[in-house]
């Protein structure tokens, strides 16, 4: 039998456990719960994938790859467009020019819905006609104000991966001329010295994009693909091909015809693989490509450390007959002295350059460059557009602005060093 002090302390150890019980999850509950975070503009906008094209239905040269990404990858994409398209003709209804104009952005919407892509913006330039010269285009759009709007959409929806149209002097100029924009942009949207007032007056920051496409679907005008993405294998998130998705996103476009030329099943033309041009990265090169997001995670196996190797065409592009002068700079970044480096280029076949550079040597922290001059192709020579080394004026400031590409213009032919 217990005696009354035993009893005192058993009821006071049982108190002692009650109040634990009851203190413990208080405890417990303040340590776990959540905090609450502000939302950012990036939190709403940043993509990983953003497509530049002229028109609505452009998209359609990586409508299934953009499918694959979005609904497989768990990428965010975005398009851009130049125009609403109102310069064509309309195969459901009366509307032409800026009603039409109305009635294909809407199609555009609806058809990127489809595929998961919410975010498409416009440049409101006019499709003005048809035309296969990129001056002219440029005379009807400007050069500094569209520039600077597609400088804008990289800073503020920060997209990885850049794709847009081929700037190759063939087919539709309204197509060579963004693919210009979309590709001087990609190297001036991170220099805090272009177009400072964006940086200034709206708060945005400089955003580099790491790597820069060009689409092939519409003609590869003598430019070899780097990447090949395939259409024909099965989405496990929606059960249909990438073909399949592609077609019922493309049919959305009916006032372009589009609901007579994509059926579902695809016939076996439409199930050919979505090809690419690698034009300009920041990030190393691997010597195969499989995938529009290699290395922006990942990283390249024996990529260089601390060294970066620019190329800077003086024109945007040289045909037939013309030549271009093209700085190819080695930066040293690392901690190494790297000595009796050759710098050269490579073109592709039929083209000529001028020989590598004599050795020499890049100590740590120090830039060494060479001039080359890179001859087109025998032949008549073809439209060409001015050279891209203009002023820009901004803020007071006066900057030259070059293409900044990498000189990939066919596999194995890049810009290199010996």
């Amino acid at each position: 039998m217990r005696t009354s002090r035993q009893r005192k302390w058993v009821g006071i150890i049982v108190t002692a456990v009650m109040l634990a019980l009851l203190v413990a999850p208080t405890a417990v509950t303040a340590q776990e719960e959540p905090t609450l975070t502000n939302a950012t503009s990036d939190d709403l906008l940043k993509v990983d994938i953003l497509f530049v094209g002229a028109h609505p239905d452009d998209d359609s040269t990586a409508t299934a790859t953009m499918a694959r990404y979005v609904f497989d990858r768990g990428a965010k994409a975005a398009v851009v467009t130049a125009t609403k398209g109102e310069g064509g003709g309309n195969a459901t209804g009366r509307e032409l020019g800026p009603a039409l104009g109305i009635v294909r952005e809407a199609e555009e919407r609806m058809a990127m819905r489809m595929l998961g892509i919410d975010l498409v913006y416009y440049l409101n330039e006019l499709d003005w006609a048809f035309t296969t010269s990129a001056t002219a285009t440029e005379l009807f759009w400007g050069y500094e104000e569209p520039l600077g709007n597609i400088v804008r959409l990289y800073r503020v929806l920060k997209p990885d991966v850049v794709v847009t149209m081929n700037p190759s002097p063939s087919g539709h100029g309204h197509h060579q001329y963004i693919a210009k924009l979309a590709t001087e942009a990609f190297f001036l949207a991170g220099d805090p010295n272009a177009f400072p007032e964006q940086l200034e007056e709206e708060f945005i920051d400089p955003w580099q994009p790491k790597k820069l496409y060009y689409a092939l679907a519409y003609g590869a005008a003598g430019l070899a693909p780097s990447v090949e993405i395939p259409t024909n294998e099965y989405s496990p998130s929606q059960f249909a091909t990438y073909a399949e998705l592609e077609a019922i996103a493309l049919r959305r476009y009916r006032s372009q015809g589009f609901d007579a030329g994509y059926s579902v099943p695809p016939p076996a033309r439409r199930l050919s693989p979505e090809t690419f041009t690698l034009a300009a990265s920041v990030l190393p090169i691997p010597e195969v490509e499989s995938d529009l997001l290699a290395g922006l995670t990942s990283g390249v196996d024996l990529a260089p450390a601390n060294v970066e190797l620019e190329v800077l065409p003086a024109a945007f592009y040289v045909s037939q007959g013309g030549e271009v002068a093209v700085d190819v700079v080695f930066r040293n970044f690392g901690d190494t002295d790297l000595m009796d480096l050759s710098l050269s280029l490579g073109a592709p076949d039929g083209w000529t350059v001028s020989d590598a550079s004599a050795p020499v040597d890049a100590p740590v922290g120090e830039t060494v460059s060479a001039t080359f001059t890179v001859g087109g192709a025998g032949g008549r020579r073809r439209d060409r557009l001015p050279d891209n080394r203009r002023a820009l004026r901004r803020g007071g400031r006066r900057r030259r602005c070059a293409v900044r590409q990498q000189a990939r213009a066919a596999p194995g032919h890049p810009a290199g060093l010996d």
